[in-house]
């Protein structure tokens, strides 16, 4: 179902743009793949169950996903369509560490050291201190 969510974004730039040949071409190319697999497994593989139709519906999203994207990659006028290049298709990139993120981490490092310090802190000082082995603390 991923692969099949990552096509949407194709899939709305091709009607935005009138560029219905290609989905036609994209989704009767994966459709035909997609029944001759499942026929292909169901009598090759009768035991497989669910897998017979769950490999063939991942190459029906692989196959529409790969035309799509090799449509797109090979535009070079974008003027027709509301991206301004191939890169504009997909989502931009979060940063990894932002501030704020780095300050929740830098939170929960210092809350989990306390927590467990608090919690077992008495067998830490008896073990540090040898005031008790670990056999007389009970563990």
């Amino acid at each position: 179902a991923m692969c099949i969510v990552v096509t949407e974004p194709f899939v709305i730039l091709i009607r935005y743009g009138g560029f219905t040949k290609v989905e036609v071409i994209a989704e009767a190319t994966a459709f035909l793949l997609q029944c001759i697999l499942t026929l292909f497994f169901v009598l090759s593989f009768p035991g497989w169950g669910l897998i017979s139709f769950a490999i063939p519906q991942l190459i029906y999203s692989l196959t529409k996903s790969f035309i799509f994207i090799g449509y797109f990659s090979q535009i070079r006028d974008f003027s027709h369509i509301p991206v301004s290049s191939f890169r504009g298709c997909f989502p931009p990139l979060p940063p990894l560490l932002t501030p704020a993120l780095i300050q929740d981490i830098w939170s929960f490092v210092t809350y989990t050291i306390l927590k467990q310090l608090l919690t077992n802190g008495e067998q830490y000082v008896m073990t540090i201190f040898t005031t008790l082995s670990f056999a007389q603390q009970g563990k």
